[in-house]
């Protein structure tokens, strides 16, 4: 079955003030009837979000792998249509991908789930080094603090992320507690088994393997990326602050596109990055802590009547805002890219809201 595909530029382009008013969405190419028909639902959705919150992003919706719909809307920057192949700076579904690399190494026997800080990092003087484990970091319970936003002002390694968010005070251990350096932590802990740079080990074990010709490593000096956009009280929307993206490391400092992130999907049903046993252990589901498992959450989306199990990666960083969804019972997977805050990735149950319309649909597509 051929994808239904729409590509639309949404009423954005009067809100930055930058372009002259343009039309109400329109397809941009045409599709069989019985595709049409069967995607109905997703281009309903999609062109409500844009006329109602102005959505600027990329959906794709996928079966067994396929492609069956995809939708390009909105403004990638000033002047620029939003396109299917837009790149955009990942935020944390970078820590999928980390997660994947970390696991990659426990099945080579170069790290043990059980391997402290102080084990692996014996020069990382930072609190409980001897106590948090690669488990407990991958969980997000190590209480580590959140890094502030001025460290993003200048240009930081990830060590030096690490050591000053660790000044800041640890929160009770063992609970859990979303934090960045969780992450850049094991990032030093990859680039240190390995003897490379983390980019690196990304491009040689999961980017080329997987022909992920569109994904990489993010920085402030990088081009090629769309722009992220925040509203202000108007609405109105304004370029999002420069920062320098790369201090992010493991833990958010990823661009990509959709059909890159489909690769990687796809890549996890098979063997292609980590055996089905490793798989299974990384996707675990943690209830007593929010149903997190090693860089994704996990559960069972029983607003349903099929209440299927959901894989979802969220994504969130000033203008950008993601959710990668991914149904492994049904192999269905749905990807939303925006590069406005106005789409809200963290709804959950809000049967109403962008992604969760999208959800049902997919679930319920014949």
């Amino acid at each position: 079955m051929r994808p239904r595909r729409l590509a639309v530029l949404s009423g954005l382009a009067g809100l930055l003030g930058a372009q002259p008013a343009m039309s109400q969405p329109a397809a941009s190419a045409r599709a069989s009837a019985s595709t049409a028909a069967s995607t109905a639902a997703f281009d309903s959705i999609v062109r409500a979000e844009v006329a109602q919150r102005q959505f600027s992003g990329v959906v794709l919706v996928a079966e067994q792998g396929k492609t069956v719909f995809q939708a390009a809307v909105g403004l990638a920057g000033a002047n620029a249509p939003m396109t299917e192949d837009a790149r955009f700076r990942l935020a944390s579904i970078t820590k999928a991908f980390a997660a994947v690399l970390v696991m990659q190494l426990v099945e080579a026997q170069r790290l043990r789930e059980s391997s402290t800080i102080a084990e692996v990092l014996p020069d990382l003087k930072i609190p409980r080094a001897e106590q948090i484990t690669v488990h407990v970091l991958l969980l997000h319970r190590a209480g580590s603090p959140e890094e502030p936003d001025a460290l993003y002002a200048t240009q930081r390694s990830a060590r030096a992320m690490v050591l000053e968010t660790a000044k800041l005070p640890y929160r009770p251990y063992g609970e859990f507690a979303y934090a960045n350096l969780d992450y850049l932590v094991l990032q030093l802990m990859i680039e240190k088994i390995t003897g490379k740079p983390f980019a690196a080990v990304l491009q040689e074990r999961i980017l080329t393997p997987l022909g992920m010709t569109h994904t990489g490593m993010a920085s402030r000096a990088g081009t090629g990326i769309v722009q992220g956009y925040l509203a202000d009280s108007t609405g109105r929307l304004t370029p999002e602050p420069s920062d320098y993206v790369e201090n992010a490391g493991a833990a958010g400092a990823m661009y990509g596109a959709v059909a890159d992130l489909l690769r990687f999907d796809q890549a996890l049903y098979g063997e292609r990055l980590l055996k089905k046993a490793s798989i299974a252990e990384m996707y675990t589901s943690h209830p007593e802590l929010g149903y997190v498992a090693y860089g994704s959450w996990v559960y069972d989306y029983y607003f349903l009547p099929s209440s299927p199990r959901v894989v979802e990666r969220r994504g969130r960083s000033f203008g950008f805002n993601h959710t990668f969804i991914r149904l492994p019972g049904i192999n269905k997977t749905l990807i939303i890219l925006s590069n406005t805050d106005r789409f809200d990735p963290d709804t959950f149950g809000k049967l109403d809201s962008f992604k969760d319309r999208l959800i049902k649909a997919l679930v319920e597509r014949p």
